[in-house]
């Protein structure tokens, strides 16, 4: 895993307790997907991990989903959200790490 990668997720996970993180590297933008046992109060949640994630100097964007949500969109498998779980990297599961 990059090194800027493991940052990331290291950062996040110092502050917060998802599910997963998926990463999809779009050159000049990385777009996250972070999952949750539960997506409410989402916009929170996007806002704290802007704030773990300040001292990053590459521009990116976050998606809050729960597992729930996350399941949907996969089955439908048109989303942007589906884009970056398909195209991208796991980061981290919190169900193989216990």
């Amino acid at each position: 895993m990059e090194e800027k990668y493991q940052e990331i997720k290291d950062l996040i996970l110092d502050g917060l307790n998802p599910e997963k993180i998926y990463l999809l590297d779009m050159g000049p933008i990385l777009l996250l997907a972070i999952v949750w046992d539960s997506a409410k109060n989402d916009f929170d949640k996007r806002i704290q991990i802007r704030k773990l994630l300040r001292n990053i100097n590459i521009p990116f964007d976050i998606v809050v989903v729960s597992t729930d949500e996350l399941e949907e969109l996969n089955n439908k498998g048109t989303s942007f959200t589906c884009n970056i779980i398909k195209n991208g990297i796991l980061l981290y599961d919190k169900t193989n790490c216990q």
